[in-house]
């Protein structure tokens, strides 16, 4: 693995040197897992693992092998083992805790689940059968006594929902869902501030979710009122006041994508057939071959000729050119700062989503 430093610099990088620090990449090279920050410089020695899933609260979620079977546990950033990976499953920490999942080893048995706090304590007072992370100081958890409801960060039930399922919260509303999967939302208190009537339900963000009936998606507020009927097959969250909306074409199978405002005024056509959502400005898009960037008009800002792209954080994205043999993270100048070579996989930690 080669990593070449470009003569450009990363503006917001250098305006705060204590960024430079900040992990910015994992990738495995000849068996070893490297971490980098945003210089390309390796935060600790290389070090063998079998996967990363990704950072979080200044930890890696990492696995290992062991006698045949991956086990997870988290490193901080210096390559040091502070949970030690003895978990069939692993998720991200949010909010200082993180939900960790052990199977029986007999056919049948059952999954214990924990959610831990960054010293690998068990934060859960009764036994769990579900467990969501963390999302504005609450999670949701089913005991196996079969209590539905939130907790605090001191494992103490704040309400039950029962016989409700719960979600995560974003913008103080959280999604839950009722025995005939209908969705609906519920607020901190866990008062149902909107009725359960959707088929599904995803996160507000911006002051808008999506919902669906008969199969189709619009966007509600915060009261429950309808602000876009816009009759959508899929519809993502909006980002910077924009959100991408897809239309299914049932006769080839393909989902194409276009963008509206939140007025739910098409901008955009339906022409992408993939896309990131907005950020810093900028959206990654696919014409169907190639990926690029757009603005928040739809218009070609960085014309389509990667092979892949994704999104812009700190004023650099990752983009490949396999074609040319380009795979690194380039500015909004099409300028490579870094570029990688000779590596098996890579992941963007800012993103947690994995490039290659």
């Amino acid at each position: 693995m080669i990593i070449v430093l470009s003569n450009s610099t990363i503006a917001q990088a250098d305006s705060n040197p204590a960024d430079n620090y900040k992990p910015l990449a994992a990738y495995k090279a000849d068996s070893l897992w490297h971490f980098v920050d945003y210089k390309g410089k390796e935060l600790f020695s290389a070090i063998k693992l079998h996967n990363v899933m990704g950072y979080s609260d200044g930890m890696f979620c990492v696995s290992i092998m062991t006698e045949k079977t991956e086990k997870w546990g988290y490193l901080d950033t210096t390559g040091k083992f502070v949970i030690e990976p003895v978990y069939d499953k692993a998720m991200l920490f949010t909010e200082g805790y993180a939900v960790v999942f052990k199977f029986a080893q007999k056919l049948g048995g059952n999954v214990e689940i924990d959610i831990i706090n960054k010293e690998g304590k068990r934060l859960n007072k009764t036994d769990l059968i579900e467990a969501l992370s963390f999302s504005e100081g609450l999670a949701f958890v089913t005991t196996i006594d079969r209590k539905s409801g939130y907790i605090n960060y001191s494992g103490d039930f704040m309400f039950s929902i029962d016989p409700l399922v719960g979600g995560r919260f974003n913008e103080g509303l959280s999604q839950v869902t009722n025995n005939d999967m209908n969705a609906g939302f519920i607020n901190n208190k866990g008062e149902i501030v909107i009725p359960v009537r959707y088929e599904s339900a995803k996160n507000f963000s911006e002051g808008l979710a999506p919902v669906s009936k008969n199969s189709k998606y619009s966007y509600i507020n915060r009261k429950g009122e309808t602000k876009i009927n816009g009759n959508f097959d899929f519809a993502r969250d909006f980002k910077e006041g924009r959100a991408f909306v897809g239309e299914l074409f049932p006769k080839s199978f393909i989902t194409l994508w276009g963008l509206i405002d939140t007025t739910g005024e098409i901008i955009k056509d339906f022409r992408f057939s993939s896309v990131w959502d907005f950020s810093e400005g900028y959206a990654a898009v696919c014409d169907s071959v190639l990926w690029g960037f757009v603005d928040e008009q739809g218009n070609y800002v960085i014309e389509p000729s990667y092979s892949y792209t994704a999104s812009f954080v700190d004023g650099i994205a990752w983009a490949s050119k396999k074609s040319e043999g380009n795979f690194g993270f380039i500015n909004k100048n099409e300028e490579y700062i870094l570029k990688f070579n000779n590596f098996e996989k890579l992941i963007d930690l800012r993103l947690n989503k994995r490039m290659y």
